[in-house]
């Protein structure tokens, strides 16, 4: 009986891994998005109340509107990643074209 213990022991605990879920992690955009690029290991979405850059790798998200950063409007309209790096943020009530590089809003 007991040279079946191990046996029963590694079936149980099989049997108890599998009914755990991997953790999910949930960010809500309540007013909407219009558009998404990724640059690397972030990825920029772009909706009806700024721009966010969500890191994949650390799971940080940040906002960007007109209060703390370039932009000139909080409606962002479309996104286009050129070959340089530069994020080109297009927007829809006002027409304005804003670039970000390396941290900086042109």
């Amino acid at each position: 009986m007991l040279r079946y213990l191990p046996f029963v022991v590694l079936i149980l605990i099989s049997l108890l891994s599998l009914g755990q879920e991997p953790e999910w992690i949930n960010y809500n955009v309540t007013t909407g998005y219009n558009c998404i690029e990724q640059q690397g290991q972030y990825i920029w979405i772009g909706g009806y109340a700024g721009l966010v850059r969500f890191d994949t790798i650390s799971k940080d998200a940040e906002y960007f509107n007109m209060c703390n950063s370039g932009l000139h409007s909080n409606k962002v309209n479309d996104l286009l990643l050129s070959d340089d790096e530069t994020l080109w943020v297009s927007q829809a009530d006002n027409g304005s074209l804003v670039s970000h590089k390396d941290y900086e809003w042109d």
